[in-house]
């Protein structure tokens, strides 16, 4: 078989973009650049290159291959020993005789694998002039996959500069005939000049494999392309975010981010499953915590949609006493009109305590026997466990929202810089570069609704600033001192006739609250 079916044209490149480097620039990227000429062709957005092309199509491989090679600066063939293959990476060589085509299997990627530098995938350093002329402009990769040996595979890629960023990794889900497959990418001006890299990552380990036999590599001029988008106001793609409270938040900083998109939020808890399907039926990408059941029939009427797993954050350390209580008789949710509730509250509600009774079990060797201070370690593991599962580095997100102190509402409603964080990296994820960790996004906080306080013996444990027992909740009703929270929590049970023999934990266990707090109340189990 035949290769380098598409020539480069170092002339047609220089007639394109030509040389837009400071002095500096050009002696350090003097072996790259040479051949490129300083003159710059007038109105030319596309480069224009010599394409030597078959003058049949015999199979969909070759239409394919065809439609790619269109206007592209370079084509690449997936063979072996053309690339770097990383440690544990299945790589395989083989011939498709109906297609006529040489392909590679890729299977088992690492899910920590990085797309900086020369990437943990399938690595492909691509020639000096393409790197030149990609350089401060935007390009567009295709490729041409399939599943392998099944009827639907995962794979990512990445463009990576192995020094001024990269793309992050683009997840598609492949087909079971050969397709096409296309990431964007708006590449930063290079420096020194040490490679740009194409990776490939299939899925993890126990996954199927993804065929791959060629991608292709157009370059445009960013700035342009960044005008006529403006100037028509072109939507390029829907994106759907489903998750639960946090679902706003989120929403609102990817909106920021992906400005040319439409960016639309759908709540688990607001929409049913159909739906869920009827929104996700024309979108392009799905960013999701739940609900993945319905994943298969989304890919069924709409096979181009790109899904994206998110965590739904959960940190209980700085409020190790909150939790949701459930109506033993009919095991609903008790919501009073939130459904928060302190757990040593229920307990003695449940116990037929006094107010003032329950009120002295508010007090630090208390919180020590329940374990209220060893929550940091389990609620850490919880988000690293949760992040790996999403396949998002949690080394981006944790030390930086630990370094801000008390970034929590509740156990479960973050303060808005941690859902723009969060957003940043699903981003990364869908593409964008790493640099958008710098930028300065500004949203509405939309969890401030509800504060659940950090306990003073709490706050003084972890070194934090305004503990204290003040409440709020919907409506600005602010609640200060035990006993008042104690006498708000009763009154709402009783207006719900939640008697106190028909309450009960949900998802914590009871005995260890027996077991500490009976004896100091008097209460026998």
């Amino acid at each position: 078989m035949k290769k380098g079916i598409l020539q480069i044209s170092l002339r047609k490149i220089q007639e394109a973009f030509g040389r837009q480097r400071t002095s500096s620039e050009d002696d350090s990227s003097k072996s790259t650049t040479q051949a490129i000429s300083s003159s710059v062709a007038a109105n030319t957005e596309l480069l224009s290159l010599e394409v030597v092309l078959p003058t049949t199509s015999v199979s969909r491989v070759n239409q394919l291959r065809t439609e790619i090679a269109q206007g592209a600066a370079f084509l690449f063939t997936f063979e072996t020993g053309n690339a770097t293959i990383p440690r544990g990476m299945i790589c395989s060589n083989h011939i498709d005789t109906d297609d006529d085509v040489e392909y590679v299997t890729l299977a088992k990627g690492d899910p920590k694998a990085l797309s900086d530098g020369i990437t943990g995938g399938y690595s492909m350093r691509l020639p000096d002039q393409i790197e030149a002329a990609a350089s401060g402009h935007h390009v567009i990769v295709h490729i041409i996959a399939r599943a392998s040996g099944s009827d639907q595979s995962r794979f990512a890629i990445a463009y990576s500069t192995n020094e001024v960023g990269n793309s992050g990794w683009h997840w598609f889900n492949a087909e079971s005939e050969w397709s096409v497959y296309t990431m964007e990418y708006d590449v930063n001006v290079m420096k020194e000049g040490r490679g740009d890299f194409i990776g490939i990552l299939p899925d993890s380990e126990r996954n199927p494999g993804t065929d791959f036999c060629y991608f292709s590599i157009t370059i445009t001029k960013r700035i342009e392309i960044q005008n006529v988008l403006q100037q028509k106001n072109i939507v390029r793609r829907t994106i759907i975010v489903s998750s639960n409270c946090q679902t706003g938040g989120i929403t609102a900083a990817l909106q920021e981010i992906f400005w040319k998109d439409k960016v639309l939020a759908v709540p688990h808890p607001n929409f049913t499953n159909d739906q869920l399907l009827e929104h996700l039926s024309e979108a392009d990408i799905w960013i999701s915590s739940d609900r993945f059941d319905i994943a298969q029939k989304c890919l069924t009427t709409n096979p181009k949609l790109a899904i994206y797993k998110i965590p739904s954050l959960h940190f209980p350390a700085f409020h190790p006493d909150l939790i949701y209580a459930n109506k033993i008789s009919t095991n609903e949710v008790i919501r009073t009109p939130h459904d928060y509730h302190s757990a040593i509250c229920v307990w003695g509600y449940k116990n037929n305590l006094e107010i003032v009774d329950i009120a002295a079990l508010f007090t630090s060797e208390v919180y020590y026997k329940l374990g209220y201070f060893s929550k940091w370690k389990s609620s850490v593991d919880y988000l690293l466990q949760l992040f790996k599962s999403c396949n998002l580095d949690a080394n981006l997100f944790l030390p930086f929202i630990i370094r801000q102190g008390l970034f929590m509402y509740s156990i479960n409603h973050p303060k808005v810089y941690v859902l723009v964080r969060l957003a940043k990296m699903i981003a990364m994820q869908a593409g964008i570069n790493q640099s958008i960790l710098e930028k300065d996004i500004n949203i509405r906080d939309g969890l401030t609704d509800i504060v659940w306080p950090v306990y003073p013996e709490i706050a003084d444990f972890y070194a934090l600033p305004g503990g204290s027992y003040d409440w709020k909740f919907y409506g600005n009703i602010i609640i200060s001192g035990v006993n008042n929270y104690i006498e708000y929590s009763f009154n709402n049970f009783q207006s719900q006739r939640v008697e106190s023999y028909d309450i009960k934990f949900r998802g914590r266990d009871e005995s260890v609250y027996d077991h500490v707090l009976g004896p100091i109340a008097g209460v026998k189990k």
